[in-house]
């Protein structure tokens, strides 16, 4: 698996696809338990009549269970950050994530639905070590300032790690 180092920490790529109108699988799977990614287009992105749907998929090795939510993702020039929540509980069971990509087509009136054709490469987050320590502390922070806060629900909060 390739990755590429910015300040921040590592992008670790989990390939590339051509989308087209079936569910295809990313080559790797995200090892992190994070839920930070970088989607970036190429190919011909002028005249885009198409969305994608992306979902991921748990313990691909063996039993597979997609997501019930997908993630609709615009093809536009440049990279872009999302999110994408992976719940405590999985985290906690060591759970590996891939994930699955297709093409949506919009309705159109006269029932053509030519696209030009593109790629859609994702790369997940993994944080430097020295920002590890960081980032834990911050959140022990933010975990403190919510508990005194009247009413509030800690047991639902999905953060970064």
């Amino acid at each position: 698996m390739a990755a590429l180092l910015d300040d921040l920490g590592i992008w670790n790529d989990l390939g590339t696809i051509m989308p087209d109108g079936n569910w295809q699988f990313f080559p790797n799977q995200a090892t992190q338990g994070l839920s930070v990614f970088r989607i970036t287009w190429g190919g011909d992105l002028s005249d885009i009549k198409s969305r994608v749907q992306l979902r991921a998929i748990y313990n691909r090795s063996g039993f597979s269970v997609p997501s019930t939510r997908w993630f609709r993702l615009y093809p536009k020039q440049g990279s872009e950050i999302i999110f994408l929540d992976f719940p405590d509980e999985l985290k906690a069971r060591q759970v590996v994530r891939g994930f699955q990509a297709m093409k949506w087509y919009k309705y159109l009136k006269n029932g053509l639905n030519s696209d030009s054709k593109y790629s859609l490469n994702l790369q997940e987050f993994q944080p430097l070590p020295e920002y590890i320590d960081n980032i834990n502390q911050r959140l022990e922070q933010i975990y403190a300032i919510l508990s005194q806060l009247p009413q509030a629900d800690t047991s639902n909060t999905n953060l970064l790690l």
